[in-house]
């Protein structure tokens, strides 16, 4: 963690990137990691062209987008798995959106939608924060909102996400952990070519209760030789 996480009853001491990323558990305490390093990679240049397959495609987030997070965020899985505040106003999805460029630009953390890859509906985010600039390590995370579920958006976002940040941000690794009881999050990790590393036990405590993790990690020499970078029209 980069900061430490609050008791029950109180508000996570977040960024709220960090806040609202995931149906996965994305960071950890420094004892995991041995040190503690709060150095921030240069700014993050948005994907351009935009990342995107034959079904999604990764955008800004917008002001547009505040009422479905608003919404998204109500959701007890999402309340669950994720460090996003309870209860989830209006107020802190409207933060979210409007300090995620300040956050790019000065190095800390990538927030994306995943949006049809013909329209603008927000079905989730995805994102790449806790960089690491010494060692080359960044973690990845995301949520999907509950009626966009079932459709591997998930899994097609982590895909196009997670090789693009490993070649175009130097990264040495990008790991992604997901609660022991959060099997489909799993699921994602490993259909997005993760490597299932372990079980971190009772590791960190947040929201009342104590977290263990599966730990999943990506690194370069995991990516196709062969595959070409995947990108969609150019930014609108």
């Amino acid at each position: 963690m980069t900061r430490r996480l609050a008791t029950t009853g109180q508000r996570l001491q977040r960024g709220p990137l960090l806040q609202h990323f995931f149906l996965t558990l994305t960071s950890r305490g420094a004892a995991i990691r041995g040190h503690v390093s709060v150095r921030a990679v240069p700014s993050i240049p948005l994907p351009d062209p935009e990342l995107a397959d034959d079904a999604i495609r990764l955008r800004e987030p917008g002001e547009a987008d505040v009422p479905a997070i608003t919404r998204a965020c109500q959701d007890p899985l999402i309340q669950r798995f994720t460090f996003v505040p309870v209860p989830y106003s209006e107020e802190d999805a409207r933060t979210f959106v409007a300090t995620a460029p300040r956050r790019r630009e000065a190095g800390e953390a990538l927030a994306l939608v995943i949006a049809p890859r013909d329209g603008d509906e927000l079905l989730g985010t995805v994102g790449v924060q806790r960089f690491d600039r010494e060692h080359r390590t960044a973690d990845i995370g995301y949520w999907v909102a509950p009626g966009a579920r079932g459709r591997g958006a998930a899994t097609r976002a982590v895909r196009l996400l997670a090789p693009w940040a490993l070649r175009e941000l130097q990264l040495a690794r990008i790991q992604l952990d997901a609660d022991i009881d959060n099997i489909p999050s799993q699921r994602v990790a490993e259909r997005a070519g993760f490597v299932r590393e372990g079980v971190l036990r009772s590791v960190i405590e947040v929201k009342g209760r104590r977290w263990t993790e599966v730990v999943h990690s990506l690194l370069p020499d995991d990516l196709p030789a062969s595959e070409p970078p995947t990108a969609g029209a150019p930014r609108r």
